[in-house]
């Protein structure tokens, strides 16, 4: 197992001796010890049962512990947490209804010893501009803002986080995250339990994977990574594309047609808000395709448009040659949507059993069970899944029949990492067999993964569409990564050559280049040893910013 230092003298924020938990005959947790300190961003990380959501709830005092013992700043768990020194932000639960956004800000400052100004906790969120809005009638980003406002109202040492960013867009979780390193500068500590671990190691300075309820690594992401011994290599080639000899190079790991829709200068309005702009854009056969864009970019509108559910304003919507209703009534698309609940009181094998019957080239029921993993699961009720077996359940729906198109809106999320590779490995092999996948996600490491092609639309209109090498491409900088033992020198790291931003977390140093030779060839010149070094283009997430902030830029103020 990966560990990594702390300082002897430091007392810790947190502890787990030795603690196991068990639920029957499954142990969630099993003998766990670890210790987090003051100042530390921490990400906690492991498939589905591994024992996270038991790790917070025990550090919560939510659940106790068969044996072992959990501390907080020295003392219990419900001690620290009555002292107002913990604030967490926890998916399960739903918000107070009737209230408006301010109310419930009142509320969780009146319950804390220490509590901030109201319009602080408020604008830390971004949350003034609707603070009269009522609780309910938030969108899924606005009320996990909500729900981050409740865990920081106070002065708190620690903050617990769990899955914080589902449903934020890119702008709103950068956003999210500088505020926690300010939160973390300023002495506290940040937990978070994620799924995306490209979240963990943009902004963790420390890593725990958990598995089967152990700790089975513990060290800076950089750490963990170097133990993989696997690297990805991305590019673009002019012409025709010689699959069979790529896959002959050495090392290498075994991993003009009519359009499948259309959009000709599409429109849709609402009152004064143009949510779909002139768009005109072409989906063919065997493609995945990433559709991105910021929270009112138009990517809602542009599925709803697509599938029917909505008319345009003015211009063409094709699929398949023909309207959208007609093609969907065919079969011929699949949809994957976040909108609406699933139905109560069946079994996952009645509620596939119906989608089956609906289609009208249904595939086996145990085929769809079986490539949705949800066989093990057939005869739970839907009503008892967990929220990433309830995603697999929308799968298996959307892909219940023999379908042309496959449209996913924010597909895995609730997946662990696990589901999310199988998923997407399904995915691909429905494109490998002709069919055309869209998916619309705010998490753009997962376009970078598996799109073929990224479309990015902003304020309605198609900013920017390419593979996900040619949209980086655009952005001219490259991201160095490596550790320091000791101090670090943030003054002597600014005045490197063609460095253009500084991050340090702990050990960590990440830096931006327009020249990344000439830097790190600077780096040593310094007398610096950098370890586990690497040097990348910028992530399709940073590209995304660049290229959207640079429109924005372009707006009359």
């Amino acid at each position: 197992m990966t560990t990594t230092a702390v300082p002897a003298t430091t007392a810790p924020v947190a502890g787990f001796d030795q603690v196991t938990k068990t639920y029957g005959s499954v142990r969630a947790v099993d003998g766990l010890s670890l210790r987090l300190y003051p100042g530390e961003t921490v990400a906690l990380l492991g498939p589905n049962g591994a024992g996270k959501s038991t790790t917070l709830d025990l550090l919560l005092g939510l659940k106790h512990a068969d044996s072992g013992t959990v501390s907080l700043f020295g003392t219990g768990p419900r001690e620290a947490i009555l002292a107002g020194r913990v604030g967490a932000m926890l998916q399960s639960g739903g918000l107070m209804d009737g209230v408006t956004v301010a109310e419930l800000v009142g509320l969780a400052r009146a319950l804390h010893p220490r509590p901030y100004p109201a319009s602080e906790v408020l604008a830390r969120a971004g949350l003034t501009p609707i603070a009269d809005r009522k609780v309910d009638k938030l969108s899924g980003g606005q009320a996990q803002r909500v729900r981050f406002a409740l865990a920081t109202a106070g002065d708190s040492d620690l903050v617990v986080l769990d899955e914080p960013t589902t449903g934020m867009d890119v702008s709103a979780r950068q956003a999210f995250w500088a505020t926690m390193r300010e939160q973390a500068d300023q002495g506290r500590t940040v937990l978070f339990a994620t799924h995306y671990l490209e979240e963990a190691d943009a902004v963790a300075d420390r890593v725990l994977v958990l598995h089967r309820g152990r700790l089975l690594a513990d060290g800076t992401a950089a750490e963990i990574k170097a133990r993989a011994g696997v690297r990805r290599i991305t590019f673009d080639l002019a012409g025709d594309v010689d699959q069979d000899a790529l896959r002959a190079l050495p090392y290498v790991i075994p991993a003009t047609t009519a359009p499948v829709a259309g959009f000709d200068q599409v429109t849709k309005t609402y009152g004064s808000v143009r949510a779909v702009d002139g768009l005109s854009l072409r989906l063919y056969p065997g493609e995945t395709v990433a559709l991105l864009g910021p929270n009112g970019a138009g990517k809602s509108t542009t599925l709803d448009l697509l599938l029917g559910l909505k008319h345009a304003d003015s211009g063409t919507v094709s699929l398949f040659g023909t309207g959208p209703r007609e093609a969907i009534l065919a079969g011929r698309v699949g949809a994957m949507l976040q909108s609406g609940g699933l139905m109560d009181g069946v079994t996952v094998a009645e509620l596939v059993g119906l989608a089956r019957a609906l289609h009208p080239r249904p595939y086996p029921a145990s085929e769809v069970l079986a490539r949705a993993g949800l066989t093990p699961i057939a005869d739970r009720k839907v009503d008892k899944l967990s929220g990433g077996q309830a995603q697999r359940v929308r799968f298996a729906l959307a892909t219940a029949g023999d379908s042309d198109l496959v449209v996913l809106d924010e597909p895995t999320t609730g997946m662990d990492v696990s589901a999310r590779q199988a998923f997407w490995a399904t995915m691909r092999e429905q494109a490998d067999q002709g069919r055309t996948v869209l998916f619309a996600t705010h998490y753009l490491e997962e376009a970078d993964a598996v799109a073929d092609r990224v479309l990015v639309l902003h304020r309605g209109r198609l900013l920017a569409d390419g593979t996900a090498a040619e949209i980086k491409a655009r952005a001219g900088v490259r991201r160095i990564t490596f550790d320091l033992a000791g101090d670090v020198d943030q003054d002597a790291l600014r005045a490197l050559p063609y460095v253009t931003s500084l991050d340090v977390s702990g050990r960590t140093v990440r830096l931006r280049s327009a020249d990344a030779d000439a830097t790190v060839h600077a780096l040593y010149g310094l007398g610096l040893y950098p370890r586990h070094l690497e040097v990348a283009g910028l992530g399709l997430e940073q590209a995304f910013v660049a290229l959207t902030e640079a429109e924005e830029a372009k707006r009359p103020c």
